[in-house]
């Protein structure tokens, strides 16, 4: 049988909180709807002072 390789996808935003781009837009994304749907995700702490 063959196997099934694990993918990983990080999406960094830049000026834009995770709750607007995920919760609000979230139907006009379909993509992204796609991808919250059928895998994990949550927020990643960022460098301090943010360097971007």
């Amino acid at each position: 049988m063959a196997q099934m390789s694990k993918r990983v996808m990080v999406i960094g935003l830049d000026c834009a909180g995770p709750q607007l781009v995920f919760d609000q837009f979230r139907d006009q994304l379909p993509n992204i709807s796609r991808v919250i749907s059928s895998g994990t995700y949550g927020p990643l702490l960022s460098t301090d002072p943010p360097i971007t």
